[in-house]
């Protein structure tokens, strides 16, 4: 009689929503559909002479787990979870592009002053830094605000895309602002004139070259918003986990195809020998916006169902953090391996050690972490 008193209906009920918004593939709307037919299961127990704890969990069964509910609505339409998966695999290229551009405009700051080498790479981690730890927040259901913002802009196709455009004038409009009275300016341009092209049209010119990659980026992600619209906001460790992956197979596709980026500009000025404005149209629009399209293309082929066998098998390889950590270091260091190979890096290595290796592995240790915790939806109890 005192667990029975002890019984709260609304909190058990409150802790089999949540549970059920963080399986993947099942909208907000069907999860409030199915908590009504669980409500009036539970009534029609109560009214068959059965108490609140057990009429609770007879209507349970009735339904099934949520894994199983998952399971079912899964079968019926199994592109629906691939488009929510590869929208916020594909954010993750808009993600990345944010923070790089933030940390590109705060190092041409703090070029300004003129630092020592010991303070640039103090002052670099720190900035990689910080985008992991706000991550890392939000993987753990904090970050509130920053998870509220990313809601904000996602809520229609004109927010995302205003937003993005936004941010993108603001970004190149501010670095012609410090290149302006950058201390090293003459070198990074090779010449002491470099005032005189710095205006509005350079800024233009550089949204337009951004575009060409970041374009095919946010059409994907236009496209699939309805997918991700209505999705529970209780999936943070989802999501995050799914950034991660994106972000790390933007990584190695980037790092794959850094022969064929080479090869883009040995061959346009062959292409064009006596036409500047055409082997540059190449290099700066026309093969950038061709090698950027591949994990679009990917991506669609996922969503309509072309890579299932792929799929599969990349999900089995999600059941363990050693097959996960063993797959993502090889692929890593072979991509990596590539790139070393195809440019000359030069410079600063601590700098390029921190450029090129921290982000892989920031996303590694996300993928390993969170892989297992996915099954394993966190339930408040009732009592």
């Amino acid at each position: 009689m005192e667990d029975q008193t002890r019984f709260d209906l609304n909190r058990a009920i409150a802790a089999w929503r949540e549970e059920l918004s963080a399986r993947p593939g099942i909208s907000t709307e069907e999860v409030r559909e199915l908590e009504t037919h669980l409500r009036c299961g539970v009534d029609a127990l109560q009214r068959d002479g059965c108490g609140e704890s057990d009429a609770f969990a007879r209507a349970c069964r009735r339904l099934g787990s949520t894994s199983e509910i998952a399971a079912e609505f899964a079968k019926e339409n199994p592109l629906r979870t691939w488009r929510g998966k590869v929208f916020w695999m594909a954010f993750a290229g808009l993600a990345i592009w944010l923070c790089r551009e933030a940390i590109g405009l705060a190092q041409l700051l703090q070029g300004l002053l003129e630092p020592s080498t010991a303070a640039t790479v103090v002052f670099v981690g720190a900035l990689y830094l910080l985008p992991a730890l706000v991550i890392a927040q939000v993987a753990m259901g904090r970050a509130r605000g920053v998870v509220s913002l990313v809601e904000w802009v996602l809520r229609s196709r004109f927010r995302l895309l205003a937003t993005t455009m936004l941010l993108l004038f603001l970004f190149q409009a501010g670095d012609v602002w410090i290149l302006r009275d950058h201390p090293r300016a003459t070198n990074i341009f090779g010449t002491a004139n470099y005032r005189e092209f710095l205006n509005w049209t350079f800024v233009l010119r550089g949204c337009v070259q951004q575009l060409t990659w970041l374009g095919p980026l946010l059409g994907l992600l236009v496209w699939l918003l309805p997918a991700v619209r209505n999705e529970s906001s209780s999936r943070p460790r989802e999501r995050v986990f799914w950034i991660a992956n994106g972000a790390l197979l933007l990584t190695v596709i980037a790092s794959l195809t850094a022969p064929l980026w080479k090869l883009s500009y040995l061959v346009s000025p062959f292409l064009f020998p006596n036409f500047e404005p055409g082997y540059l149209f190449l290099q700066r629009f026309f093969f950038p916006a061709i090698l950027a399209s591949l994990p679009c293309v990917l991506g669609i082929a996922a969503v309509r169902g072309r890579l299932d066998s792929l799929t599969e098998r990349f999900q089995r390889r999600l059941q363990s953090r050693r097959r996960i950590a063993m797959t993502a270091a090889i692929a890593v260091l072979a991509s990596q391996l590539v790139s070393f190979m195809t440019w000359n890096f030069g410079g600063n290595f601590p700098l390029v050690l921190v450029y090129v290796l921290f982000w892989p592995v920031v996303w590694i240790v996300f993928i390993t972490w969170l892989a297992p915790l996915l099954s394993e939806p966190v339930r408040k109890t009732a009592g």
